[in-house]
């Protein structure tokens, strides 16, 4: 088995995380098994992965790799619609039942999380039981520092940086009322048992946002069943905006909690609310999880102003889009597509700064669709940012391997950097993703450029043509 291969069954057995090993990032891993094998006194690095996948979950040598293959990207008060719908929920928990909570941040990665869920409950005088976990050692370390950047709190809610933090050497600490009322601890939700809160009642609120879009389907189903049989009765799962259950078989449904959305038992006391994951992508069933294909529109934005603006994009009518656009900011200024489509309409008018800021707004909306950084690729590829735009393209391939759109201008790119083996490569993947079973790609919810829409047979041709003839293209 070549290496790539054994990290690859390594890494999907024992996290459930689809790894996939594009470019510079495979280049890291390499040198870190080379390095780790050294170290160890072991023959190569395939003999380093073997007695890693021989070990134990947990050891303190398989803590160094999961540091390296999982996404420790956050912040506080992330997705502050979905905080919104949380606060309204515990406090008609608390008062419905005047019990203790509970609440389990599942994944919570460096803690802002479940400080932000912290400071809320203290906010709100509200009792919590508050338990995060993560499978990442490294990450849980520093959130129990509590200790952050300014740019980590850029979406506190007013006063809550005084309230809760001190400020110290250009860094931000989270005050010790806070931090004691969470609690910390490392766990694989893919192989180890879900915790229980105190009471035996099953979790309250469970959040577990940006974990299963790295996840293969068969590992999503088994943490969702997992999930689910942990939840009270009347508790709730929250995932994130990016994220949805699709056509997955599960006990728990999609119900609204405004101006949000959430997950509980189909069984449980509350007025049913439509499906929207499905609705929200024009009606088709979600391909879960090969991508994160439902649109995480705002509740209060309507599908069909979200169609008349790519109509206003695709057909020239820049200013009518604009403000179409801009009445859905208005309304939600967490709206991924929106920032999305005004990026695209920035790109058309050649103001390129202004098309990068649209995209990061996007970006902390939704950190790991391969679409937000592709977009990104696209202006710096508009700018001639070269180095920028390989960049943007490999993060587009990290998270999803097969995003042909990707491959294709990537090679274009290296042809522009005269690295013709780095061109060819990326054809021949562009190629082979192509000849795979198609995927619904969230891009097609976006409009405004050429590159959005591409005719992948046409994209098949002038790959299979170049590296026929050896042309430059």
């Amino acid at each position: 088995m070549t290496l790539k291969a054994e990290l690859t069954r390594l890494v999907q057995r024992r996290l459930g995380i689809r790894l996939q090993q594009q470019g510079g990032q495979w280049s890291h891993l390499e040198r870190f098994l080379g390095a780790r094998a050294a170290e160890l006194g072991l023959s190569s690095p395939l003999h380093y992965l073997q007695t890693l996948a021989a070990g134990r979950a947990g050891g303190e040598e398989f803590d160094r790799m999961v540091s390296l293959v999982t996404n420790s990207f956050s912040f506080f008060f992330r997705d502050p619609q979905q905080f919104a719908a949380i606060s309204e929920l515990l406090q008609t928990h608390q008062r419905s039942r005047g019990e203790r909570l509970s609440i389990w941040s599942a994944g919570c990665s460096t803690g802002e999380e479940a400080y932000s869920l912290a400071m809320l409950c203290a906010d709100l005088h509200l009792d919590a039981h508050l338990l995060a976990t993560d499978v990442n050692r490294a990450a849980l370390e520093l959130a129990r520092t509590g200790r952050y950047s300014s740019w980590a709190l850029r979406h506190l809610p007013a006063g809550y940086a005084t309230r809760f933090f001190r400020e110290a050497k250009s860094s931000f600490w989270v005050q010790a009322p806070i931090r004691r009322r969470v609690q910390f601890a490392q766990q694989n939700l893919l192989e180890d048992e879900c915790p229980a809160p105190p009471g035996g009642r099953g979790w309250d609120l469970v959040l577990c946002r940006n974990v299963l879009l790295f996840f293969d389907a068969s590992a999503v189903a088994r943490v969702i069943s997992k999930l689910a049989s942990c939840l009270s009765s009347d508790g709730w799962l929250f995932l994130s905006s990016a994220e949805s259950l699709g056509t997955l078989s599960t006990p728990l449904r999609l119900q609204r909690i405004r101006p949000s959305f959430g997950y509980r038992h189909g069984s449980a006391d509350a007025p049913d609310e439509p499906d929207l994951a499905a609705s929200r992508t024009g009606g088709a069933a979600s391909h879960w999880p090969a991508t994160p294909t439902s649109s995480p529109l705002a509740p209060e934005a309507a599908p069909s102003d979200h169609g008349a603006a790519i109509e206003h994009l695709e057909a020239g009518r820049l200013a009518e889009a604009e403000n179409v656009l801009t009445q859905i900011l208005a309304r939600d200024d967490g709206d991924l597509l929106a920032h999305l489509n005004l990026g695209n309409l920035c790109l058309r008018q050649h103001d390129i700064e202004r098309a990068l800021g649209e995209y990061g707004r996007a970006q902390a909306i939704a950190p790991l669709l391969p679409e937000v950084s592709f977009f990104q690729g696209l202006a710096h590829r508009k700018s001639l940012d070269w180095e920028r735009a390989v960049c943007s393209f490999r993060q587009t391939l990290f998270l999803q391997a097969s995003f042909w759109p990707a491959s294709f201008l990537l090679a274009g790119v290296f042809a522009r950097l005269s690295k013709e083996e780095l061109r060819r490569g990326n054809l021949t993947q562009t190629l082979a993703s192509l000849r795979q079973p198609p995927e619904q790609l969230f891009i097609s919810h976006v409009g405004g450029v050429r590159e959005a829409s591409m005719d992948p047979d046409e994209v098949a041709g002038i790959c299979d043509r170049l590296l026929r003839t050896g042309a430059r293209g």
